[in-house]
């Protein structure tokens, strides 16, 4: 009998327990606010930046608790990224569209839940006259940005900013698949395409070119390139006017998609280089859009200078020097070991001192070497005054241990330094 009665005892319990957590469930089910989403169904991406006609499309489903019923429009905002900087400066976000709920008429097998759906499509041209810019100023590769914000009946509008995770998230186990914000990236899919032009040379300048035949100017092109229909055409644009340098062959590498020209730079001092890339043709009749490299390289034939930085002495209690302390400043350097010599200028009244010898490991890219050193007399130091001295990068007299830039021009020999009392 006594376990009868405990048996319904913990029936009475369970039951008890599953009315509680049904009432728990109910009410924290009851106090969610449902939102909305735009269920991304299908996207086709066609820009070409050859073809102002060439469209983006998307299909969406709109999603909310009442079926739909809640919508009242879809605004559109359209932005741009400039990915190559040669072009239509990126451009902030603005509304381009405004879809209304009276839109989502379509139907389509590609939903079986029966909700609103609508496809919007746009072309490049109206993309490209959104952003108040032209076709010739885009480059395949530029980003155009598609932002939808739904707007409901009762006010609430639901974006990129707002959704959670589970709401924006796609692919494998996605149920809502509502990005809100999607990147349209132009192609071009008949023409040859620049991807990137970079110069490699033994010095490893990083950009800066010197009046030989060492630089070698890399092309990397969208795609496997056998053979071209036409050759790209290379020419060059200098910002000093000047004649006297050098466009080599363009040829291929061993990787179809990378070519080269050997580039010798002109004896101008200094001069800001552009290479424009032009003509070239993987399908006949297709011609690759134009491609200026604005400022893309210096020619560098400036020896680095070497001036003096920060300056500072200390003395002990009897007015002797303990130390002077320089900072020499260049131009980026390239890595070396550099030994200075430091001697006194003579005649008099510039105090003579004993010659000081300081040797420095530099690193690739310093701009900034420190000189530490104490005025002395055979080795006894002197007394605290103004010094006149010199300081020379090459003690060896052109032993080629002067110091030298990263496209290899050489700092000058030496250089007078006064500092006072």
């Amino acid at each position: 009998m006594k376990k009868h009665i405990l048996q319904l005892l913990g029936l009475s319990v369970l039951l008890s327990m599953s009315c509680s957590e049904e009432l728990i469930v109910d009410e924290v089910i009851n106090s969610v606010e449902s939102g909305g989403a735009l269920r991304n169904l299908n996207v086709s991406n066609n820009l070409d930046v050859a073809d102002g006609t060439s469209t983006y499309a998307i299909i969406l489903e709109a999603q909310d608790a009442t079926g739909g019923d809640l919508l009242q429009e879809v605004r559109v905002n359209v932005g741009f990224n400039d990915r190559d900087n040669q072009g239509t400066d990126t451009t902030a976000l603005s509304l381009f569209r405004t879809i209304p709920a009276a839109s989502f008429n379509e139907t389509t097998t590609r939903t079986t839940h029966k909700l609103p759906v609508a496809t919007f499509t746009v072309t490049l041209n109206e993309l490209v006259g959104h952003i108040n810019s032209t076709l010739s100023e885009v480059s395949s590769g530029d980003d155009f940005i598609i932002d939808f914000e739904m707007v409901l009946t009762d006010g609430r509008e639901f974006n990129s900013g707002n959704a959670t995770g589970d709401v924006t998230r796609s692919g494998t186990f996605s149920y809502f698949n509502s990005q809100f914000r999607y990147t349209a990236k132009v192609g071009d899919p008949q023409r040859l395409v620049l991807e990137s032009i970079e110069i490699k040379d033994e010095n490893e300048s990083g950009g800066r070119l010197r009046n030989d035949d060492r630089d070698t100017v890399f092309l990397t092109f969208d795609r496997d390139v056998a053979t071209f229909e036409t050759i790209p055409a290379i020419t060059r644009i200098s910002a000093s006017g000047a004649s006297d340098d050098n466009v080599g062959t363009l040829t291929k590498s061993e990787d179809d998609d990378v070519w080269f020209f050997v580039y010798t730079a002109g004896a101008s001092a200094a001069d800001t280089v552009d290479f424009a890339v032009s003509g070239g043709e993987t399908v006949a009749g297709f011609a690759m859009k134009n491609d200026t490299i604005k400022s893309a390289y210096i020619a560098d034939n400036e020896s680095p200078k070497m001036r003096v930085g920060a300056t500072s002495v200390s003395t002990d209690g009897n007015g002797k020097f303990l130390n002077v302390r320089l900072e020499l400043t260049f131009e980026a350097l390239d890595k070396d070991t550099v030994a200075f010599e430091i001697s006194a200028i003579s005649p008099l009244p510039n105090p003579a001192f004993d010659t000081e010898t300081i040797t420095r490991n530099i690193n690739k890219g310093d701009q900034v070497v420190v000189l530490e050193f104490v005025p002395q007399v055979d080795g006894a130091a002197i007394d605290q005054q103004g010094l006149t001295f010199n300081i020379k990068t090459d003690p060896d007299g052109g032993t080629g241990a002067g110091i030298k830039d990263l496209v290899g021009n050489e700092a000058p020999e030496s250089i007078r330094v006064s500092i006072g009392n």
